[in-house]
This record gives C-alpha cells, structure tokens and sequence, in this order.
C-alpha cells in the first residue's frame, strides 16, 4: 500500500515539473516574438523615413529644375537704354535687380529744393531729408574692413569698384534706399522684394552688414552721446533747470519690441503678460528735446528696467564720471534758505531702483497739495519726454511698431541703434535739438500750487536740514556718507533726501512765479527741413 502511494506522488511531481517547464517554453516564445515585432517596426520606421527622405529630396530637385525653368521664361528686369550702353548680358538683364527706370533712381537724380513735392516725397519714403541720405552713402563707399592684418577692402560690395568675375553689381545707392525702406516700413526682406526689385537674400545680407557697420564702426558715437562737454551739460541741465527739474539730464525708461523670430528655448523669457509674443526690452535716455543720449543692449522682454539700468553707459557715466558727479546748482527750500545740490540724475519712473540717480514720481503722493505731490506731477509731465520720444521713434521706423522678422538679438542691437542714429541725424538737421537755448523758446507755466503755505512738517524738514547750516552761506547737500547704515537702506535714505529737496525747490518757483515751460516745436520752428 505504501508502495503504490509513493508511487502515485512521484508520478505527481513530474507532472508537476512538466508543466512548469512547458510554461517557461511560452514565456520564452513570447519575448521572441515581442522582439520580433519590435524589430520589424524599427525597420519599417526606418524604411519610412527613408522613403520621405528620397521624396523631399525629388521635391527640392523638382522645385530647383521648376525655377531654372521659370528663369529662362523670366521677362528681362533691366530694360531700357542703359542695357544697350553698358552691354548687359542675357543673365544680368534676369537678374533682380536694382532698376534704373525705378522711383529710386528717380528721387536720387532729381534736384531737391526745401518745400517741393519731391523733397517731401524723398523725406517721407526714406525718412531723412537729401543730404543726411547723400552724405551717408558717401561714408558707406568710403567703409573699409581688414581681412588681412594691413591690407583692407570695401565692406559693401559697390557698383564703382570695378569688381571683375562676378555678375554686374546692384548699385550701392539702391541697396542703401532698400535698407531704409524695410526699416521704415518694417516688411519682411521678402515682402519687399518686389518694390525695391532686390533679391531677399542680397537686401538681408546688406541690411546686416550696414547696420552692423553704423552701430559698431564709430558712427553711433558719433550721434548717440551723453553730454560729452561742460557746455553741452550746462545746456541740457539748464533747460530742465527753468522747468524745476534741478541738475537733470535726461529721461530713462524701457520699451518693448515685438519680435517674431526668437529661439525656442528663450520663449519663457521673451514673454510677459502684457504682450501676445515674444519681445524684446530696449532701455532708452532722452533728452527734453526728443534726441536719443544712450541705448542699453537688447534684453528678452521678461527682463525689468532696473536690470537693464544696469549695462547702460549713461548710469555708468553719472555714477563714475566727475563731470555728473560733481556738478552743482543752487536750489531754495520753501523758506528761501540756499542749499547746493550735487550730483546731475535721470528721471525715472517707478520701475527703477531707489537711488539718488533715478528720481522716480511718489505715487502715493500724486494727488496731494503738498511738495512732494507737486514734484511728482512736474517729474510725470517732464517724464514725457521718454513716451513721446518712443512714440516719434516707433511712428518713423515700422520695424519698431511690426517687430524684427530676423533672428538674433545682436542683429536687432545694431538695427535698433541705426534707427537712433537716423533718427537724430533727422532731428539736428533740422536743428530742434536747439529748442530751449534761447529765452524765448519759454513761456510761464500754468500756476496750480502758487498759494501754498508752509505747514508743521515743511518746517521741521527745514529745520533739520539746516541744524548744521552757517548763516549767510548756501548748506550743502551730501550724499556720500553712510554714518554705518547699511548699504540698501542708505540709498533708499539718499534717494528720499534728494528728493525731498528738489520737491521743496521746485515748490519755491511754483510761489515765486519762476516755473517755465518750453513751447512746442510747431510754434518755434517752420516746416520740417528737406
């Protein structure tokens, strides 16, 4: 009996081990054929995308055998007698290319007299009068590149360089008044490559070039400036000085660009909430005449203004240079005690940081009857300055208005900083940036505040700035010594002082009547120069 037991439990076992082993046979099977199948996807994956690759490659000979095709069937783009003179080849007749019957060539070749039609024309379409465009173009022929250490050649490739083994150059001229077009009407280079009759691809290799030239080879200096002399400071500080805005330079502030074209990864900070897309931020410093003093390097538009502050020459310039920094002026508190102030600033608004530099509006204040309310309210008319320039700016140059359709923020610093330079080659032309020399550039400004009286807090302001002050002597006013307070609350302790002085001087003028305005340009100077 036991026999047949143990008998019986081993047959189990086996059976046991059996299906065991059958099981493991199909586990193994199916990863074989789960590999199998993955393999034949890959293959497949790859056959197809080898199969698309072949067929945009046929396509791209296609379209290239179809423009080939068009080209011989291409009417002429150079007609006329000029063809026959200068003997054009079958190519260079089918070139596009800058045509001589064009309005180009037209406005180029016909005398301008100030106050014709065709100057005006000429002003409008390229936003510069005659001879700022004349003598640009003469600097241009004149621009030279090393390409080896001693030796130079043209940068632009021109029509008078006699350049051989190579298709007959578009004239300079037209590939200038190309450049200024797309700036002002802010198209794509493809877009207006059937008005200005140039190819996209020579008009953008222009463009850079030529705004790279101009930001980067002198002439941007040359136009684009702080104050560079004692008598051009004198100048600005005194008109800002008949305004109430005592020692003053300048107006600073930020705008942003649309911009089309800016790489993925760089979306998350080229974006804000106030704009639908990508943009750029551009810091800019006006003076009250609407010339452009400085332009800070391109930044994505998620950078604030206080950032960009930062990496502008002009708040360098007015922290290290001694002709800003020493400067002083006379200033009165609202009982006619003399202070000296120190220090020339910019004004600002309230996205910059709090330092005696930047004299931003209080808002909490603006609507009050007191000093500081009434400097608030001037500084924001003053401030101005900065969103009308940016409205002149972006009214002159569509690119401004439409955004860069060009990669690169390098390239958008040198384009923006050629639209600065036209713009204030424009504008001395013209010779607004005189406005305000003259004493009857002025008139009186509306009083509002002229019956104000001195109250409890106006007194004790007084009475501590001048606990130290020696009788008969104007009281200095110093911003340098920190008496071991930290550094942050410093600045903010300077920012107030200065303020608060410049709030109670201005308030003075209101009461004594000295407060001026400048007239606007319509009512000093006649029609723009052509």
């Amino acid at each position: 009996m036991d026999v047949e037991i143990g008998a019986i439990d081993h047959q189990v076992m086996i059976g046991r081990d059996e299906e065991e082993n059958f099981e493991e046979e199909e586990e193994e099977e199916e990863e074989e054929e789960e590999i199998f199948i993955v393999l034949v996807v890959v293959v497949l994956l790859l056959i197809l995308r080898r199969r698309r690759r072949r067929r945009r490659q046929r396509r791209r000979v296609e379209e290239e055998a179809r423009r080939r095709r068009m080209l011989g069937k291409r009417k002429p783009s150079h007609q006329g007698q000029y063809v026959i003179e200068e003997r054009y080849t079958k190519l260079q007749k089918r070139r596009v290319a800058g045509n001589k019957s064009t309005g180009f060539d037209f406005l180029g070749q016909v005398p301008h007299v100030p106050g014709t039609v065709v100057a005006q024309d000429f002003l409008g379409r390229f936003g510069v009068p005659r001879d700022v465009f004349d003598n640009l173009l003469t600097l241009v022929r004149q621009a030279t590149i090393e390409v080896e250490p001693g030796v130079n050649k043209p940068r632009f490739v021109d029509e008078e360089n006699n350049i051989k083994n190579r298709p007959k150059p578009i004239r300079l001229r037209d590939k200038l008044a190309a450049a200024f077009c797309v700036m002002r009407d802010g198209k794509s280079f493809k877009s207006s490559q059937s008005e200005c009759n140039i190819s996209r691809d020579v008009q953008s290799r222009f463009f850079h070039n030529f705004t790279d030239w101009m930001a980067n080879a002198g002439l941007y200096e040359q136009h684009v400036y702080m104050p560079r002399t004692v008598e051009e400071r004198d100048a600005i500080t005194n008109t800002y000085g008949r305004k109430g805005m005592v020692l003053a330079v300048g107006s600073v502030d930020g705008t942003k660009i649309p911009a089309e074209r800016v790489p993925r990864e760089a979306h998350f900070m080229a974006k804000t909430y106030s704009e639908k897309g990508c943009c750029y931020n551009v810091g800019f410093v006006w003076d009250p005449n609407g010339l452009v003093q400085d332009v800070s390097p391109v930044f994505f538009g998620a950078v604030n203004d206080t950032v960009i502050a930062e990496h502008m020459r002009s708040v360098r310039e007015l922290r290290e240079n001694r002709m800003f920094t020493e400067t002083t002026a006379e200033i009165q508190d609202l009982a006619g005690n003399a202070y000296t102030d120190k220090g020339c600033w910019l004004l600002a608004d309230c996205g910059f940081r709090m330092e005696f530099i930047f004299q931003s509006p209080c808002k909490e204040a603006r609507m009050g009857d007191t000093p500081i309310g009434f400097f608030t309210r001037k500084l924001e008319s003053n401030r101005k300055d900065a969103e009308c320039g940016f409205g002149m700016l972006k009214r002159e140059f569509g690119m401004l208005r439409n955004g860069f359709m060009f990669y690169g923020a390098k390239k958008a610093e040198n384009a923006i900083k050629s639209m600065c330079i036209l713009h204030n080659m424009r504008w001395r032309a013209n010779r607004w940036h005189e406005r305000g020399l003259d004493d009857g550039d002025y008139q009186q400004s509306t009083p509002s505040l002229h019956d104000y009286q001195m109250n409890a807090l106006d007194l004790a302001q007084i009475n501590y700035w001048r606990r130290d002050a020696v009788e008969g002597e104007p009281t200095l006013i110093s911003y340098d010594n920190a008496n071991g307070i930290a550094e942050d609350a410093h600045r903010k302790r300077m920012f107030a002082l200065k303020r608060q002085h410049l709030a109670q001087n201005i308030l003075k003028m209101e009461k004594d009547g000295d407060l001026m305005w400048l007239k606007p340009r319509s009512a000093l100077y006649g029609p723009e120069l052509q």
